[in-house]
């Protein structure tokens, strides 16, 4: 059993899997979670950027359960592990899983589908206001910095973006819209 082999050489949903399980605190222990953190993260920024159907969805998913989980590792060392129902969030897993929703919804600004998809994922209802709260925050932390990456990749491919607020100009002057109702 090889660790970084369990992340990186098995498949994406997998290696989601094993990043997702709970009560598996030495599993996969910090090392090899930065290795492929380190590794995987830029060879994903470079196949999204290519021609190449490679998808988006699964290594969205597996950098932010890799960070996820790396942050529950180095949680755990600080704090232990415990057995008693009040400290049953301090599980890698499920640090896992909102790493993955926080940097999904960061990257994609999904609010809503987003939480569907790792709910229906996890089947533990538990995580639904984590996972929600989460998202909301990185998708607002990255609408402050910039836009979605899906919208950056349509500014690659030249393809023109419509804005919600359409941008009307009457002699070089804004038209206002309202003027008109």
């Amino acid at each position: 059993y090889n660790p970084f082999a369990t992340v990186f050489f098995a498949s994406g949903e997998e290696a989601i899997h094993h990043l997702f399980s709970r009560q598996t605190h030495n599993e996969l222990p910090p090392l090899p979670l930065t290795v492929a953190l380190l590794l995987y993260f830029p060879l994903a920024c470079w196949t999204a950027g290519t021609s190449i159907a490679s998808g988006l969805v699964v290594p969205m998913l597996l950098i932010g359960g890799l960070f996820g989980r790396l942050v529950g590792c180095l949680a755990v060392l600080l704090f232990g592990v415990h057995t008693s129902p009040f400290w049953a969030w301090l599980d890698p897993g499920a640090f896992a899983l909102i790493g993955a929703a926080s940097f999904f919804g960061g990257v994609s600004r999904l609010t809503m589908s987003l939480a569907v998809i790792l709910m229906e994922m996890t089947n533990d209802i538990q995580f639904l206001l984590p996972i929600m709260v989460t998202i909301m925050v990185s998708k607002w932390v990255g609408d402050l910095l910039t836009h979605s990456f899906y919208h950056a990749l349509l500014e690659v491919r030249c393809i023109p973006f419509l804005d919600s607020e359409p941008f009307i100009t009457h002699n070089k002057q804004p038209v206002s819209l309202e003027l008109f109702r």
